[in-house]
């Protein structure tokens, strides 16, 4: 949860700064709720060049590989024209931990509904959840290794 969250465990609402965060972030609940719902939807012409999709699944292709190398579990979702709009790209655990990541390219931006489902998935508290693009990679791996580090640990 974002710091000074003092939203009610059951999420019954937002507090105060839960609800200027999303305002920040110009999304709404209700704008929200009539999103496309299909993934197909938010990949309008335009929105991506194929450079930047090519890139993106090379970026994917990379950090799947090195979480696996660390002890992960990932699952993508190959095809998702049939799933809701915005979901993160990435799921990940290592049994101890669970990672969401949204991949960008370096020029790619998030829709209304990937911002969304990031801050929803944030805001549990529960999951850690990452947008990552090409430049982040040494903290990529950082996070990865180390993660893998404190499990030989326990």
């Amino acid at each position: 949860m974002p710091s000074g969250c003092t939203c009610p465990v059951d999420g019954a609402y937002y507090c105060a700064r839960c609800q200027a965060l999303l305002a920040r972030a110009s999304i709404a609940g209700p704008a929200f709720a009539k999103a496309p719902t299909m993934a197909q939807d938010q990949r309008s012409p335009g929105r991506a060049s194929p450079e930047d999709r090519e890139a993106e699944e090379r970026f994917l292709a990379r950090v799947r590989s090195l979480a696996k190398a660390n002890g992960w579990l990932c699952y993508h979702t190959h095809r998702s024209d049939r799933s809701e709009a915005g979901f993160p790209d990435l799921v990940c655990t290592n049994g101890a931990r669970i990672l969401i990541a949204e991949l960008k390219s370096a020029t790619g931006k998030l829709t209304k509904e990937q911002a969304w489902w990031i801050e929803l998935l944030r805001h549990t508290g529960t999951v850690d959840v990452r947008v990552w693009k090409p430049k982040d990679w040494p903290a990529i791996q950082d996070y990865f290794t180390q993660a893998q580090e404190a499990r030989r640990d326990d």
